[in-house]
């Protein structure tokens, strides 16, 4: 994956009309703020929860909580993409987050997956999102 490409994904997906957030175990508190702004990425992400400074790192459930809480939706109503199986769905899953989505990363090889941190989607390019994730309707016509 390129920025470039990840950053088309996230604009379109706004577009669509998705609410999106981001849920990061950096040890900063600036990293994530700071690559948003300078990317100019920061209006289109309504929730972004940091383990630096939330206090709780993936997998535990109540980070994913807290972002959807922040984001104003149910978990159940939520999909998360993540990289990382054995971090990314164990947590996702004890929150009751709707759908998990894992892109992997290339440099880790989990094979056979265990069944604990089983996605619902493997993908292999954000650009996939589109075909998961078509654009929103009015909901009140």
């Amino acid at each position: 994956m390129n920025a470039q490409d990840g950053k088309e994904v996230v604009i379109e997906l706004y577009n669509r009309g998705y609410i999106l957030g981001i849920i990061s175990n950096v040890i900063t508190t600036d990293e994530i703020p700071e690559w948003l702004e300078e990317d100019g990425l920061a209006r289109y992400f309504k929730s972004v929860v940091l383990s630096s400074v939330f206090g709780r790192r993936k997998p535990h459930p109540s980070i994913y909580l807290e972002a959807a809480r922040r984001a104003g939706v149910k978990p159940a109503n939520c999909a998360y993409v993540g990289d990382n199986f054995s971090r990314d769905v164990e947590g996702t899953r004890k929150a009751g987050v709707g759908m998990v989505i894992i892109l992997p990363d290339l440099n880790e090889k989990v094979d056979p997956i265990p069944d604990e941190c089983k996605p619902d989607l493997i993908i292999h390019s954000l650009t996939e999102l589109f075909g998961i994730f078509p654009r929103m309707t009015d909901q009140t016509s």
